[in-house]
């Protein structure tokens, strides 16, 4: 009984514990974030028939279809026939396997195209497969990163290869893991498996060991450098700029180096030629002659830009064309005795001033000479002064580089002509004014001596004739004029010293000592009038020299003699500032009208009644602002002019 008490009571127990373990399970199925899905198998002799018959929620949210719309569909009925073929083959080798199935699937759900990682895993009871349990993980956003990689990946391929720059990867170890094909032709290895080649196998010693020091120096600092090197290839050596990265694992650990090598050859020798044309400026810059400039200038075309055909020829007027000045051996050897260039290239470049190019002279009917065997030539005007002219016995010689480097010499010494250009003609002018000064010197001792001491002595003896004959008016006049003409000498003798002291600089006069005697001059010879200084003449110290006696002279004199007063008055006058000194000449005079208060200074301007030259106020305004003094004239009160200078102190200069 008891036995038979407990039997339900066990049955109970398991039924409990099974009835515990479907919840979990169930449990288990719903929360899964991977879709989960339970297919039921039907075989009928060699045929299956799969229906599903649950999804879970990750399921439903990711496909779209929900359990009801799932439940009891087959493969083709919820996909299209072929996805249909295609779900039901895999469900068939799962069953027919007995085995976990594991593959990736991409299939069109109402939900749209996704791409599955899908695990099936099949139920068997009795040794038969009764159900599949599926569990699908949504690879979409993976496979398209894998696909955009991909396609990334086949890009930087097609880059790698078409690259001009060698690019390679090498491991720790220095063995070649990769190269494109640019690389591959640089290192002559095309036809050749690279992966685990070294340096030593492709280059000499020297070279190998360098590239290995510089590989170590990378692995070992994780530091990217950079080295210029000499790579000898099948082509001949090349100069090379090559950078050089370290590359990391997952870890940050440095397993190798990323290189990329691209050939400065070409720039390098470009760079050497504008140094090169830098120190051949320097040499031109330092020439005394034309000759000195266009040897530079053949020198540096043949040995720096490396064309050995070349001459500079300069215009001469007397050969009627741009004669031969410097002429390469290499021009030499083809023409013996280069010509006097009167049409061709060089006297096409001369003319237009700009430089012509010809590659192929053949081509050209105008400028092709068939007496020589020059058949490409450029030449470069060198302004005014002539040509470069560069030629080659074979046709396309010249390069863009060759060009620019030929065109910027010739600019360059087109400079350095220019420059002896000028100071041939500077120290032409020097000898001309040179001879002027002495012949101006000649003009001052005749007009200072000779002409004025026979002046002197006319005045003396009509002043004695005046005082003896009745006829005293006639012979006033005649001592009158001759006075104006010891004036005139004297006006001469400013002009040529002015002349003689044009180049000259101007050091520095006492004030007191050139204006004080020339008033005391003035003042004894007009008796009739009165000149008054107003407080002290200043010892102040002021730029000029003896010629502003003359200033003062001019100012004085004119104050009297074109006064209409009878007993003329003149006052003078001096007061500082912090920079100048200022001396005020007032008259009692007529005055003068303001529209000629400045056309009185200029040149050959006499005033209203005088009979003179007109050069006095023009040298008493040219002596004054050649030290940077100033000259201004206004009315004096009640009546008459004042004349106002302003001159440098010396210390304010």
């Amino acid at each position: 009984m008891k036995g038979d008490s407990d039997a339900p009571a066990d049955a109970d127990a398991g039924d409990t514990a099974a009835g515990e373990s479907r919840d979990v399970y169930q449990t288990i199925f719903e929360e899964m974030s991977d879709a989960a899905f339970l297919i039921d198998v039907d075989r009928s002799g060699q045929d299956y028939t799969f229906t599903y018959l649950r999804n879970n929620a990750s399921r439903q949210q990711q496909t779209g279809l929900s359990e009801d719309e799932l439940r009891g569909q087959r493969p083709r009925e919820l996909l299209d026939d072929e996805q249909g073929l295609v779900v039901a083959e895999n469900y068939r080798r799962c069953v027919e396997q007995k085995e976990t199935l594991r593959y990736e699937e991409t299939l069109q759900l109402p939900g749209g195209t996704s791409h599955w990682q899908t695990r099936l895993t099949p139920i068997v009871t009795a040794g038969e497969v009764t159900q599949i349990v599926g569990v699908a993980r949504d690879i979409t956003d993976k496979k398209e990163q894998e696909q955009q990689l991909e396609r990334i990946n086949r890009r930087f391929e097609t880059i790698m290869e078409t690259m001009s720059a060698a690019v390679f990867l090498k491991d720790a170890d220095g063995q070649y893991l990769m190269m494109n094909q640019a690389c591959r032709e640089l290192f002559n290895a095309e036809d050749r498996d690279i992966v685990g080649l070294t340096d030593a196998e492709l280059f000499p010693p020297d070279t190998a060991e360098q590239a290995k020091t510089d590989d170590q120096q990378v692995i070992e600092t994780g530091e990217t450098i950079e080295v210029e090197e000499t790579i000898p290839t099948a082509a001949g050596n090349t100069v090379r700029l090559t950078r050089k990265s370290p590359v990391y694992d997952e870890r940050g650990d440095v397993v190798g180096l990323c290189g990329v090598s691209t050939d400065i050859t070409d720039r390098k020798q470009y760079r050497e030629a504008l140094d090169s044309l830098l120190d051949a400026t320097r040499q031109m810059v330092s020439a005394s002659t034309t000759e000195e400039v266009a040897e530079v200038v053949t020198t540096t075309v043949k040995e720096s830009i490396g064309l050995a055909m070349n001459g500079v020829h300069l215009y001469d007027e007397t050969a009627g064309g741009l004669a031969p000045v410097s002429v390469s051996q290499g021009s030499r050897q083809v023409v013996e005795e280069p010509p006097v260039l009167d049409e061709g290239v060089g006297w096409q470049a001369y003319e237009t001033g700009e430089p012509q190019v010809y590659h192929d002279l053949q081509a050209a009917d105008t400028v092709y000479n068939d007496q020589t065997d020059i058949q490409s030539e450029i030449a470069f005007p060198l302004g005014d002064h002539g040509v470069l002219l560069i030629s080659s016995t074979e046709t396309d010689s010249f390069t863009d580089s060759d060009i620019t480097l030929a065109n910027t010499l010739a600019v360059n010494a087109t400079a350095a002509l220019s420059q002896i250009e000028t100071y041939q003609q500077l120290q032409a002018h020097e000898q001309t004014v040179a001879e002027q000064r002495d012949n101006l010197r000649i003009v001052n001792k005749i007009v200072r001596h000779d002409i004025r001491n026979d002046l002197q002595l006319i005045a003396a003896y009509a002043k004695r004739a005046e005082d003896r004959v009745d006829e005293a008016k006639e012979l006033h006049k005649i001592s009158q004029r001759v006075t104006n003409a010891v004036e005139l000498t004297k006006t001469a003798r400013e002009v040529t010293d002015i002349l003689l002291q044009a180049d000259q600089t101007d050091e520095g006069v006492v004030l007191s000592a050139v204006l004080s005697p020339q008033i005391e001059n003035i003042d004894s010879s007009y008796p009739r009038s009165t000149i008054k200084i107003i407080g002290q003449v200043p010892d102040i110290a002021v730029v000029g020299s003896d010629m502003l006696e003359s200033v003062f002279r001019n100012l004085l004199s004119n104050a009297i003699q074109h006064n209409d007063k009878a007993a003329p008055e003149v006052s003078v006058s001096v007061s500082e500032t912090d920079s100048s000194a200022v001396v005020e000449v007032a008259d009692n005079g007529p005055g003068i009208p303001d529209r000629h208060k400045t056309s009185m200074f200029e040149e050959g301007n006499s005033g209203l009644d005088s009979d003179g030259t007109g050069l006095g106020l023009y040298l008493v305004k040219k002596i004054v602002e050649r030290n940077n003094g100033r000259i201004e004239v206004v009315d004096n009160e009640p009546d008459g002019t004042v004349f106002i200078l302003k001159l440098p102190k010396m210390q304010s200069r």
